[in-house]
């Protein structure tokens, strides 16, 4: 499924009001746990970055410690 940036936004609002059904245009989603959530939102933001053409931009950041 092609995920967009409003269905990301609505599982966002979801996780941050603690709970579990969200709402994607027409559709109601109740999830089974935060966890279900947490992995949805991983898939959805890997899936949007990459349609983007986003994928590898920031993969390599190096820290100077001094």
């Amino acid at each position: 499924m092609a995920w967009t940036q409003s269905q990301l936004d609505a599982l966002d609002a979801a996780i941050s009001k603690g709970t579990r059904t969200v709402s994607y245009g027409d559709k109601t989603v109740t999830y089974h746990t935060l966890d279900e959530m947490l992995k949805l939102r991983a898939q959805m933001m890997a899936e949007i970055a990459a349609a983007a053409g986003m994928v590898g931009r920031f993969s390599r950041v190096s820290f100077n410690r001094d």
